[in-house]
């Protein structure tokens, strides 16, 4: 049965390489992802069984990374970020649902960036509080650093971002490779970058520093220390 579930979720996004992470509510179980040009959220209202297909954040800019984040609120409600290309830099967009993906707002960019981001990764907490992770570079041909932003009001028309480099230390130099299992060099960030809660509401990510081709990279975990927290209280229970 399991497989039969996967199967009938896959079919919905023929050619589609690059599915975002799932996420379930009491609502609904469901996930992102670039289907071509579109951006499609594809949910299942019967734990599975059965799974619905719809094309979002029509009029977004053109694509800049691979996988787009799907998060889930305290409140329920639906996120599905992304990074676009912006004439000669990069923004991170998204847009949410509070009908269980019914309807969507549209599209909002919260950070501009110059140059190349890349492997975003996102978290949700309290209503409206979102947290996101990248690497990220002004000139792709030299520095790459870590950054982070914590968001509040995200479920309004006015969000409030607090964007921050993290770490005085960069995660590597030159263009890392995004082709994933295609790369014959560059790939020392092993497409990986994580953001995370902690019980007491703060940040915290999970990103590789490259110490040398030769050498490969290490993973590297930082907390945010200042900004606002993502829950105002742990939950009972705490399950990660």
């Amino acid at each position: 049965v399991e497989y039969d579930r996967a199967a009938s979720a896959s079919a919905h996004v023929r050619g589609s390489t690059s599915p975002g992470p799932i996420v379930a509510t009491k609502q609904v179980v469901a996930f992102s992802a670039f289907n071509g040009k579109k951006l499609v959220f594809v949910r299942s209202e019967d734990q599975g069984k059965s799974w619905k297909e719809t094309e979002i954040a029509q009029g977004h800019g053109e694509i800049a990374d691979l996988f787009p984040g799907t998060v889930a609120d305290a409140a329920g409600t639906l996120y599905v970020s992304w990074l676009e290309k912006e004439g000669s830099g990069t923004a991170l967009a998204y847009t949410f649902s509070k009908d269980a993906g019914a309807t969507w707002s549209t599209p909002r960019v919260l950070a501009h960036r110059p140059g190349v981001a890349v492997f975003m990764w996102s978290a949700a907490g309290a209503a409206g509080r979102l947290g996101f992770s990248w690497y990220d570079a002004p000139d792709p041909a030299k520095e790459w650093w870590e950054r982070a932003a914590i968001v509040t009001a995200a479920d309004s028309d006015a969000p409030v971002v607090l964007e921050t480099q993290v770490g005085d230390k960069a995660t590597r130099t030159g263009p890392p490779c995004t082709d994933g299992t295609f790369c014959t060099s560059g790939r020392e960030y092993g497409d990986f970058q994580q953001c995370a809660l902690t019980p007491d509401g703060g940040l915290v990510l999970a990103y590789v520093t490259v110490l040398s081709a030769q050498d490969g990279g290490r993973i590297t975990f930082a907390k945010l220390d200042a900004g606002p927290k993502l829950l105002d209280a742990a939950p009972d229970p705490w399950v990660v």
